[in-house]
């Protein structure tokens, strides 16, 4: 109902900004892009490594205070009303740590030849969430809107782009 609507759209608001990396990690598009076609695979490779691997750090410490204080701080916030499960507070600081990745993949993913593969992982995994969503929904509630989507981009978007991405930086080495 809306009061489980608005407990959940708090608890997305209040994770949204520890997702601010994403801003950070754009302006690697057209550098990935550059070193693709100039052959610079060795920096692409060094940097797409290091951009995961901070954005999902910075993503886990700067989202651990809201997973560990959540529930005081939206009671604070707006009231015991809409203070959130566990489950959901936890399917929350899973999806940053998720976005934050799918953030610098799909800069790298948009830098080429790659964006329609990307398009193609992007599109199952929006169909499985869709899906997921109202099956989970039904049977765990508002958090399983959140664990949903968790699911679907780790099957058809997390696994699949980290593939795409690192075999396509090898193909272009044997070239």
């Amino acid at each position: 109902g809306p009061a489980s609507i608005a407990g959940y759209e708090i608890v997305k608001k209040l994770f949204l900004f520890s997702m601010f990396t994403q801003f950070i990690i754009q302006p690697l598009w057209p550098a990935f892009g550059e070193a693709l076609e100039s052959g610079d695979l060795d920096w692409a490779r060094r940097t797409l490594r290091k951009a995961i691997k901070m954005s999902i750090v910075i993503g886990a410490i700067m989202s651990l205070p809201l997973l560990l204080f959540g529930k005081q701080i939206i009671t604070v916030w707006v009231g015991s009303e809409f203070v959130p499960s566990w489950s959901l507070l936890i399917g929350f600081y899973v999806f940053v740590l998720f976005a934050n990745y799918g953030g610098v993949m799909s800069t790298f993913l948009n830098s080429g030849a790659l964006i329609k593969k990307q398009m193609l992982i992007i599109g199952l995994a929006c169909l499985s969430s869709v899906i997921l969503k109202i099956v989970l929904s039904l049977n765990y509630g508002v958090s399983g809107i959140i664990w949903a989507t968790i699911l679907s981009y780790s099957i058809f978007y997390i696994i699949p782009s980290y593939k795409i991405a690192f075999n396509h930086l090898k193909k272009l080495e044997n070239l």
